[in-house]
């Protein structure tokens, strides 16, 4: 038996890793002791990628930093409410001691406002300034002290959480995914190189004709995925040199109004305040309109082929059953017979991936198109 070869390098990143790990679970399965003795070494260069795959793109506890450091935000507005509150009070002692309390406030102004750094070392230093033996009676009269106590106690508990997010766990650009890859690539050619030379020596090896059937059916599988791949690129790129009509660029031909003008806006905007997070934290949003094709309307549907009326009606049910968004797919204007049978092609508008199907009762059935 001859065993099918496959370019790895035509593999995105966590295709790859899938493929080494079907290679070693269908060897493992099979069970054949040349080949066991090289599943180790390829076991381990999958642990490697699937290590520098399945790191965190992001700052850690992000979530957790932002919930506590709104609640000590809150803490630090509860007492500057107190100690206003306090001034407004009919006893002029309360009112003195308010007044001092608020001065102590002052040397530390829009804490809130602040980096994460410096606000926990602001919020510190305020709470050590306003429990000294001068400031502490003066919290004390003017009831404040349960205000300070509890921004005392968040400011610690947020604190103690910005330290997690500097974990041990390296960041993801300090793998060479390349190198690692090479090195899966170099296990998955020793395992395919024995398997190889089995077929030529030793054919009749117990369970060596099925892993070998089971690998080529892989292999094919991946050939088909590339290839689709390439056929969407090159499909687009052909689309975008054909020079298609822009949405807002239609011309109004038919029945319906329209003068074929578009008309879009678009607005962004994007927030780092002062480093309140971890590696920053922007905000954005984008709004645009564009303008309708003009001269559509009824004699669009009177121009629809047969094959895109009977198609399109039973995409929405074909989206559901593969877990996609809806609207995404569409008729790709391909109809071909194939084992009898009429099949038609589907394009995800999202992705370009092409695929095709049949109608069996009364909805889509994805086929694998042969040839």
């Amino acid at each position: 038996m001859k065993v099918k070869t496959l370019a790895l390098t035509s593999l995105h990143n966590l295709e790859h890793s899938q493929y080494a790990i079907n290679l070693h679970t269908i060897c493992t399965e099979a069970n054949i002791e040349k080949i066991n003795a090289l599943l180790p070494a390829l076991q381990k260069a999958i642990d490697k990628e699937e290590q520098a795959l399945n790191l965190p793109r992001e700052k850690e506890f992000i979530k957790e930093i932002r919930q506590l450091d709104a609640a000590r935000d809150e803490s630090y507005s509860a007492l500057q409410l107190c100690v206003r509150l306090a001034k407004h009070k009919r006893a002029a002692d309360v009112k003195a001691a308010a007044e001092e309390v608020e001065k102590v406030l002052r040397r530390y102004p829009e804490l809130a406002k602040q980096s994460n750094n410096k606000e926990t070392s602001g919020i510190r230093n305020l709470a050590a300034d306003l429990n000294d033996a001068k400031f502490a009676p003066l919290v004390l009269k003017i009831g404040a002290k349960p205000d300070l106590d509890q921004l005392v106690a968040d400011n610690d508990a947020f604190a103690a959480m910005f330290l997690k997010h500097y974990s041990a766990t390296p960041p993801s650009t300090e793998f060479d995914l390349k190198r690692l890859r090479a090195e899966t690539d170099e296990a998955i050619s020793a395992v395919i190189t024995r398997m190889q030379s089995l077929a030529d020596l030793l054919p009749d090896t117990v369970g060596l004709s099925a892993l070998i059937t089971r690998y080529n059916k892989m292999v094919a599988d991946s050939h088909l995925t590339i290839a689709l791949r390439k056929a969407a690129a090159d499909k687009k790129e052909k689309g975008n040199d054909n020079g298609k009509e822009k949405p807002g660029e239609g011309s109004g031909d038919g029945k319906g109004k329209g003068d074929g003008k578009g008309k879009g806006k678009g607005k962004g905007k994007g927030n780092k305040p002062g480093g309140k997070e971890p590696g920053g934290n922007g905000s954005g949003d984008d709004q645009g309109s564009g303008g309708n094709q003009g001269g559509k309307g009824k004699e669009e549907d009177n121009n629809m082929s047969p094959e895109k009326k009977l198609i399109t009606p039973l995409l929405p049910a074909l989206e559901s059953e593969l877990n996609l968004a809806h609207d995404c797919l569409a008729y790709g204007g391909v109809t071909d017979v194939q084992d009898g049978v009429t099949i038609y092609l589907i394009v995800n508008k999202r992705t370009q991936e092409e695929m095709y199907v049949k109608v069996e009762g009364g909805k889509l059935v994805v086929v694998q198109k042969k040839g």
